[in-house]
């Protein structure tokens, strides 16, 4: 444990010397934010890179580490170890009047606390097993353990797809080998998923608001913009009234029993009075997102690490008549850009739709200069040339060697997962009064001069190439899941998210009946999530992902079984083969089919298999198994029927409890 945050504070403070070379702006803790999640994830890369040729062990960790602490050679320059010296004197460093401080200290404070709250529960030890309080991360959790262990004990280098066997890992995957990791330095399993968690969240909720403050120079959007970023939600919570009135409880009781979520409500078909289609799908992203989707938790924080030089960069003018100053400005626009490009070009492996947008929304503002010439294209190529080249590789390790069908990736899907819904109804009801504030604060400056002063131009031009993703994701799918767009959509949320808030800070501004009106539609736009977030704090959902005899079974298999070998099991998304880390024939189908990949037929040959089928022995052999588990998972799965005669010709390597593993001869 100790190794482990001894590796996080040294791969920060590299990062964090680094914000020094380009940044004159933000406080000490952004700083260190954006250092631990660029450092975290420069380190990552350059230990898999390392891991590829030698494992992952102490001794890759440690030379991986060397090369991130160079930067800190940035300090022998008096002027910058003054800066530094500064921003730790006036630290915590927050914007604005002093009730506006309070009020930002207090808030973070809260919402800190929450995050740690939350992420204690998404995976815990008890009674010698592993757990989850998130009912969104019961599928999720067993394939990030899978690809951890992986990484630790299962020697997966180059990285297979572990439940399809065979076929590349095209999966973003650098926070998962992170976690492994901190797992490696001598963390247990669950603390090393607890200390990767907790940095991310600090780094996204120090980068959002510091991103907010540096697009509108606002300090109620900095402070708001984490409310509507992590209980986002539409009029779901008008369903709680007709849930309480049917559950003929006390109040207390039906509020710590809550029958379903109110921003991702689904049919419940044992429920006449339920919902007849799927018509709330935008989930909170704390409960729905950041807590289950590990790489899209390191993928907003890289990006908000990127935008801030980006939006610096963009911010500086170069029509100075002084050449000299002209001179000095461009080489700091360069050094900006150049800086953002670097941190844009980490995403590929960490976050792929991430990584898109941030390429598609730099193109966006790139060519209106690129038109305007004055050699803007130098100036551009110091963000694209860096980015690109870091991209290359991550993209040809992804790209090379799968199985997965790239055309499921693409299609045309109108209106999201809108359902039998028109788009439009749905979105009304899944945003609630969202996309109302936001339409009025995208028009109404181009068609009243007043507010033009309350929504600049400036803000509006920042935001609409993210805007443009928003309505790309209503048309277009990006993955075979078309739920999985959500995973750019949520870009476009999070750029409207200071536009709205512009509006309400006007209102706040007002007299009592503005103030009251700001915080009735900030309550409309986050009781949905607050609910749900309020529901998977008080714990009100508990799963067992792994029992202790799993567990013991998943860590007999690695020691009995050689890294990297096949073993065939039923394709059930928490078995306990997953546990070792080991590549297997064919895993869950629901993982698999997101993913790209045409599993039907190998799953059937894996029925065939297990029935003894008169192709059995071929299909061995054509799948290359090299041991066969026999447990709970493959005596109930559906669809599944065990030939014991066929599978006792086949010697027992080890048991553990109601667990065989037999070996292939």
């Amino acid at each position: 444990m100790l190794n482990a945050l001894l590796l996080l504070s040294v791969v920060t403070l590299g990062g964090f010397a680094l914000t020094y070379l380009y940044d004159r702006e933000s406080p000490l803790l952004v700083r260190l934010a954006v250092g631990c999640v660029t450092g975290l994830t420069a380190h990552a890369l350059l230990a898999f890179a390392l891991a590829l040729r030698f494992g992952l062990n102490l001794t890759v960790i440690v030379v991986a580490a060397l090369p991130l602490l160079t930067p800190l050679l940035v300090f022998r320059d008096r002027r910058l170890r003054a800066r530094a010296a500064g921003d730790i004197r006036r630290l915590p460093h927050l914007r604005g009047r002093s009730r506006h401080r309070f009020a930002h200290l207090l808030l973070s404070l809260l919402l800190l606390a929450l995050l740690l709250h939350l992420f204690g529960g998404v995976v815990y030890a008890e009674n010698g097993g592993i757990h989850t309080n998130n009912h969104h991360n019961y599928g999720d959790l067993p394939w990030h353990i899978m690809l951890v262990r992986g990484f630790v004990v299962g020697g997966n280098y180059p990285p297979e797809h572990l439940q399809f066997a065979g076929s590349r890992l095209t999966y973003p995957y650098l926070c998962d080998f992170i976690t492994a990791e901190f797992n490696a330095c001598g963390a247990n399993l669950v603390a090393a998923f607890l200390i990767t968690n907790l940095a991310l969240a600090f780094c996204l909720l120090a980068l959002v608001q510091q991103w907010a403050f540096r697009l509108t120079r606002s300090p109620f959007v900095m402070m708001t913009t984490p409310l509507l970023l992590f209980f986002n939600g539409g009029w779901g919570w008008l369903m709680l009234f007709r849930d309480f009135r049917e559950s003929n409880r006390p109040l207390g009781q039906f509020l710590l029993n809550l029958p379903h979520d109110y921003t991702m409500a689904v049919p419940d078909e044992k429920n006449p009075h339920s919902l007849t289609e799927p018509l709330y799908r935008w989930g909170d992203s704390l409960t729905v997102l950041l807590t289950t989707q590990r790489s899209i938790l390191l993928g907003i924080p890289l990006a908000l690490a990127a935008l801030l030089p980006l939006q610096a960069a963009l911010r500086l003018r170069l029509d100075d008549t002084d050449e000299t100053t002209k001179a000095a400005r461009r080489h700091k626009r360069r050094t900006l850009l150049l800086a953002a490009g670097g941190i844009t070009g980490l995403l590929p492996l960490s976050h792929t739709h991430s990584a898109l947008v941030l390429l598609t929304v730099a193109a966006c503002y790139a060519l209106p200069e690129l038109r305007r010439g004055d050699r803007a294209w130098r100036d551009w190529l110091a963000f694209f040339l860096p980015a690109c080249l870091l991209m290359a590789p991550q993209g040809l390790m992804l790209l090379s060697g799968s199985d997965a069908h790239t055309v499921r990736f693409f299609g045309i899907e109108l209106g999201w997962d809108h359902g039998r819904d028109h788009p439009l109804v749905f979105w009304l009801r899944n945003t609630g009064p969202f996309l109302p504030l936001l339409l009025a604060a995208l028009l109404l400056p181009v068609f009243f001069r007043r507010f033009r002063s309350v929504v600049p131009d400036s803000v509006r031009r920042f935001c609409l190439p993210f805007l443009l993703w928003f309505l790309l994701g209503n048309v277009f799918r990006f993955a075979p899941w078309v739920w999985d767009n959500i995973k750019v959509l949520f870009y476009g949320y999070l750029a409207a998210i200071p536009l709205v808030l512009l509006l309400l800070a006007r209102l706040w501004r007002q007299r009592a009946l503005g103030k009251t009106t700001c915080l009735v539609l900030l309550l409309l736009m986050t009781l949905s999530g607050g609910i749900d977030v309020f529901r998977v704090a008080t714990r009100q959902f508990r799963q067992r992902i792994y029992s202790a005899e799993e567990i013991a079974y998943g860590e007999a298999v690695d020691r009995a079984v050689p890294p990297r070998s096949r073993i065939l099991h039923a394709p059930s998304a928490g078995n306990a083969v997953g546990y070792a880390g080991r590549r297997l024939i064919c895993g869950y189908g629901g993982h698999l089919w997101t993913h790209g990949f045409d599993h039907e037929p190998r799953q059937a040959d894996v029925f065939r298999i297990y029935a003894g089928a008169p192709d059995a022995d071929e299909l061995l052999r054509r799948y290359r198994v090299e041991y066969i588990t026999v447990g709970p998972p493959e005596r109930t799965q559906e669809g599944m029927s065990l030939n014991l005669a066929y599978l006792d010709r086949f010697p027992v390597v080890l048991s553990v409890g109601e667990y065989r593993l037999l070996k292939v001869r």
